[in-house]
């Protein structure tokens, strides 16, 4: 079964959680990629986690298959990519 590779989008406390839950617990799955507005706490976060920080605009469906969104701020950006045909598979 092919692993489950998760974009992120934010890393606050609710996001570092997911990413500890689902990198440790969670089989068959691991979060691969971040994103948040507050690009240098992303980035440390991502450091901390050995995941690739992205940009919110980046084309998610390349590196991921799946999003969770961890802030209500992102549903207006990943409503915008899902118009746009950017996270359809």
């Amino acid at each position: 079964m092919e692993e489950l590779r998760i974009g992120l989008v934010g890393t606050g406390a609710i996001g570092r959680t997911h990413i500890e839950r689902i990198n440790n617990t969670l089989q068959g799955a691991k979060v691969v990629g971040c994103a948040d507005a507050n690009v240098d706490f992303c980035k440390s976060v991502a450091e901390k986690y050995g995941i690739t920080v992205r940009r919110v605009e980046f084309e998610l469906e390349k590196a991921v298959k799946q999003l969770r969104v961890a802030l209500k701020d992102y549903l207006p950006v990943l409503l915008m990519l899902l118009s746009d045909n950017i996270l359809r598979s």
